[in-house]
Parts: C-alpha cells; structure tokens; sequence
C-alpha cells in the first residue's frame, strides 16, 4: 500500500491510491479509509458570498460564465436556508432542491440568485455537480 503524506489539516490526513488508481483519505492512525467523493462542490451553504451582478436589496447574485459542465451529468441543489433562490443553468431554472439531469450541456452560463434578509445575504445553498 502506497501511503502520501501530505501537509494538510496538520499532517493528519493519510492518502492512498489502489490499484485501480481510486483514492483514499482517512485520519492519521484511524482503521477506515474513505473514498474520495466525485463531486464537485461549488457552494458549501456555510455563507458563501456573491458581489458581482444583481446586489440590491436583499439579492446576491452569483455567476460563472461559459462553465464547463462536460465532466458532470447531475447538480444537487441543497437550501441550507429558509428563503427562495433560483439556480439557472443555461436555459434551465431550477427555484426548489433536489437532484437534476445536467447531462444534455456542455459549455454554458451557472448563475445562482438568492433572496436574504439583508443586503448582500450569503448564499445558503449547498450545489454540488456530480458526474
């Protein structure tokens, strides 16, 4: 077994990779290794913050233009708050959570628009893009 070390959360994060070139994390000295996840998460929920775009009154407004969404056949929508959003990718409007088929694009515009109760609010939404 392969094992990287590397400086990461103190040096108490192992790597592995197995034969079939899978990787693996688990916690210095732990039995479980975990498997490295597929997707790609562009928000957490933790409170990101968007200041480009629409920012008036209690909007924030987040946008990527001509992302790549090629590798990628589903995005996970997760509202971590309590107030409405839109996430658009290209010509699709998504306005509740859930899992949905991104497979038919390629390369196009991920906007994310969110209502707060304040003026530029964080962006409590978890979006993670899986392959």
């Amino acid at each position: 077994m392969l094992i990287l070390y590397q400086n990461l959360a103190q040096g108490q994060i192992e790597f592995d990779v197995d034969a079939t070139g899978k990787g693996f994390y688990r916690k210095r000295g732990a039995d479980t290794w975990l498997p490295f996840s597929n997707a790609l998460v562009l928000m957490d929920g933790t409170g990101s913050y968007a200041f480009g775009g629409i920012n008036n009154g209690y909007y924030s407004n987040f946008q990527l233009d001509n992302f790549d969404y090629s590798a990628y056949s589903k995005i996970r929508i997760t509202n971590l708050g309590t107030y409405p959003f839109e996430v658009v990718c290209g010509t699709t409007s998504y306005t509740s959570p859930g899992t949905f088929d991104i497979s038919a694009l390629k390369q196009t515009t991920l906007r994310i628009f969110y209502r707060g109760a304040a003026a530029n609010p964080p962006i409590l939404l978890k979006v993670e893009l899986i392959p």
